[in-house]
């Protein structure tokens, strides 16, 4: 329970008038009322916080200075909502009034503060972990770490506790408290990062899958280009000598534009249509030359015919060079992520605008996976934030936490 504390010594009567003077040693009664004032309900916060800061800057005597110190970081605490940059300096101040004091109680209450601080931090930074405000799975990971570190600091407050005054009961639970949320966090953590782990698993296999398939699709065009070839060169040679001879150069051809608009649907389901385009206009390419030699064939023009099928055949050719650039790519950029696993530098130093246009849609596509996926993760951490709330909210009112069975 955060309490505005003031030393027993202090007397509510005025103390007498001493004249005081900026750049000297602040007398300690100057000090006791500048507490006093600082703790009077009428006396604006603004004022509070000068007040108390110059205590802290100018009064020498250990136990005035933590009194100060430790009512600068309840004061503190009390304009979090407004300004939670405010969290640090309750922390420096708590941690001030603990160092400098002599009062035992003093140095107790500090301690205790320091602790609840410090949960405050953790909590205010549990509310914010969103799908919205933390699309990416990392950006959740790192935050749930961080909400691990500032509950190790508040249960290691508490514990510190116990070392002033061994027989604190309520330091005790206090510590048990925290250090059951930090291992209910841990255990979270652990899920994620096995999450990930096998996400990027699957995508590197995935990735080897398309590699493979790239490049069997490359050498099917390649093929392809080489029958093509063929069969312009027998046009061309050796002309049909009979009806027999003429249905059977019809019937390869047919078999090659079969294959071809096969080989064609393949790449088209299994690949990203934009990265595929320029492999896609020249197949196209090589259809319509194609169509053109059968028609040349059935009216009996073999010259049209043969040149067409050359047509066809570099097409295929330049269409199996765009795909085994794409199978190439494929390859690079798995060595590439494989290496950054182990060392972070594969790509330091590189400008942004050289990412490959299949890096940046690789990038899209992980980001909407990763914002799939944290949705249940968020989903429980945010149930579980508000069936806890209400205890919370007395755990912070009162300082007398939930009791939890002890790990410790």
């Amino acid at each position: 329970m955060l309490i505005p504390f003031a030393i027993s010594c202090l007397v509510l009567m005025a103390p007498p008038a001493v004249t005081e003077d900026e750049n000297i040693v602040m007398d300690p009664q100057i000090a006791r009322s500048r507490i006093e004032q600082s703790l009077d309900p009428e006396t604006e916060p603004d004022q509070r916080l000068e007040m108390l800061i110059e205590v802290t800057e100018r009064c020498e005597d250990p136990d005035l200075f933590a009194a100060a110190s430790f009512n600068l970081g309840t004061l503190y605490l009390g304009l979090i909502e407004q300004h939670p940059e405010r969290y640090s300096d309750a922390v420096n101040a708590f941690r001030s009034a603990d160092k400098r004091g002599i009062s035992m109680p003093i140095r107790v209450r500090a301690r205790y503060n320091l602790g609840h601080t410090h949960h405050a931090m953790a909590k205010d930074l549990a509310a914010d972990m969103t799908t919205e405000a933390m699309p990416d799975i990392e950006q959740m990971l790192a935050a749930l770490k961080s909400q691990v570190s500032m509950l190790q600091s508040s249960a290691g407050a508490f514990r510190s506790v116990m070392e002033l005054d061994p027989k604190d009961r309520q330091a005790a639970s206090n510590t048990e408290r925290v250090r059951t949320q930090i291992k209910q966090l841990q255990d979270q953590i652990e899920a994620i990062e096995e999450m990930i782990e096998q996400q990027k698993q699957e995508q590197r296999e995935q990735q080897e899958q398309q590699q493979k398939q790239q490049q069997e699709q490359a050498d099917k065009l390649k093929e392809l280009a080489e029958q093509q070839q063929s069969e312009a060169e027998e046009t061309k040679s050796s002309p049909p000598k009979d009806d027999e001879e003429q249905e059977k150069q019809k019937t390869d051809q047919e078999e090659l534009c079969t294959e071809t608009e096969s080989t064609q649907e393949d790449i088209n389901q299994q690949n990203n249509a934009e990265k595929t385009q320029p492999v896609m206009d020249k197949i196209e390419e090589a259809k319509e030359a194609q169509e053109k030699a059968q028609q040349a064939m059935d009216e009996g023009d073999q010259k049209e015919a043969g040149e067409q099928q050359e047509k066809a055949a570099q097409s295929l050719k330049e269409a199996a060079d765009a795909m085994q650039q794409l199978a190439d790519e494929s390859k690079e950029q798995g060595k590439g992520e494989q290496g950054d696993q182990g060392d972070q530098q594969g790509d330091a130093g590189k400008p942004e605008d050289q990412e490959s246009k299949e890096q940046q849609e690789s990038a899209k596509n992980e980001e909407s996976a990763d914002s799939d996926q944290i949705d249940e993760i968020a989903k429980q951490l945010l149930d579980k934030e508000r069936r806890e709330r209400e205890s919370r909210e007395a755990y912070k009112a009162s300082g007398r936490p939930t009791k939890v069975k002890k790990d410790w």
